[in-house]
C-alpha cells in the first residue's frame, strides 16, 4: 500500500534510497518522504540523470523556472518542488546554493468545483458496506483520504463520540467528531467534544475558529469554503451526513 514506508537495504549505494534514509532519520512524516522524492527524481530526469552534486543554483533555477513558466504547477506546487532541493541540498549535501533568481508559478483564482449537500448524500445512498462507511467518514468527520486510510480502533472514543486524528496534515495530532447514532444527545460547549456527530458535525454556535480546528486547516479561508458550501454561513454547520 501507498501509506506503507518502502524498505530500505542496508548499506545500499542507490542515490535516492540514502536521501530516504535520511529523511527517516530526521524523522519526517511519510507522505514528505514521498514528495520530496519524488521532486527530487524529476529535478534529476529533468537534467538528463545527472548526479545532484554535479548541479547547482543554475540548475535549480532552470527546473524551477520549468515548473512556473512551462509546466504550469500551481504556487505551492513550485514551493514544494522547491523546499525538497533545498532539503537536498542544504541538509542532504551540506551545501546552501546562492540566492535563487526564478520565475514563481502565477497563482489562479477558482471557484471550488465541489458536490451540494443533495448530490453528497445522493452518492452515499448507493454506497454499502466498508466503502460507505469510509466515505461517510470523510464527508462527516471532515478526514482527508490518507487520515481514513490510517485510522485504527485505538483513534476512536465512542462514550465521548470523538475521532482523534494521528500525524494529520502538517504531521499534527487532532480531535474531531465521531459520526454517531445518539440523535437525542443534547448539544454542549464546543471545546468539549461532548455531543455525538450524528445530531451536529458543528452546533448551531460554533465559530469559525472552532470549524477550523476540528477539521485541521491551516488557513481560516479553506474553512470559509466549506460553510459557504453547506449554505450554514461562518457561525455553524448542521451534520452533512445526518441532516
Amino acid at each position: 500500500m501507498d501509506d506503507i514506508p518502502v524498505p530500505i537495504a542496508s548499506g545500499t549505494p542507490r542515490f535516492l534510497d540514502q536521501l530516504r534514509a535520511d529523511l527517516r532519520a530526521r524523522g519526517y512524516a511519510y507522505a514528505t518522504e514521498r514528495t520530496y522524492l519524488h521532486w527530487v527524481r524529476r529535478f534529476i530526469l529533468f537534467h538528463g540523470k545527472r548526479h545532484p552534486r554535479e548541479m547547482g543554483q543554475h540548475e535549480i533555477e532552470a527546473f524551477l523556472n520549468h515548473l512556473g513558466a512551462h509546466a504550469s504547477v500551481s504556487p505551492s506546487t513550485q514551493r514544494t518542488a522547491l523546499n525538497a532541493l533545498m532539503y537536498l541540498y542544504i541538509k542532504f549535501l551540506g551545501r546552501e546554493p546562492a540566492t535563487l533568481n526564478f520565475q514563481y508559478a502565477k497563482p489562479t483564482k477558482r471557484l471550488p468545483t465541489v458536490l451540494t449537500h443533495e448530490e453528497a448524500k445522493a452518492v452515499i445512498s448507493h454506497l454499502r458496506g466498508t466503502p460507505r462507511l469510509m466515505v461517510e467518514l470523510l464527508y462527516g468527520s471532515g478526514l482527508r483520504l490518507n487520515e481514513c486510510l490510517n485510522l485504527r480502533v485505538k483513534d476512536l472514543d465512542f462514550a465521548l463520540h470523538t475521532l482523534t486524528v494521528r500525524q494529520g496534515k502538517g504531521d499534527k495530532d487532532r480531535t474531531t467528531l465521531l459520526p454517531g447514532s445518539a440523535k437525542s444527545r443534547k448539544p454542549v460547549k464546543a471545546h468539549t467534544f461532548r455531543h455525538s456527530f450524528a445530531t451536529r458535525l458543528l452546533q448551531q454556535g460554533y465559530d469559525l475558529r472552532t470549524i477550523q480546528e476540528l477539521l485541521g486547516h491551516q488557513d481560516v479561508s479553506t474553512t470559509e469554503i466549506y460553510t459557504h458550501v453547506l449554505n450554514r454561513g461562518a457561525r455553524g454547520v448542521i451534520s452533512p451526513v445526518d441532516s
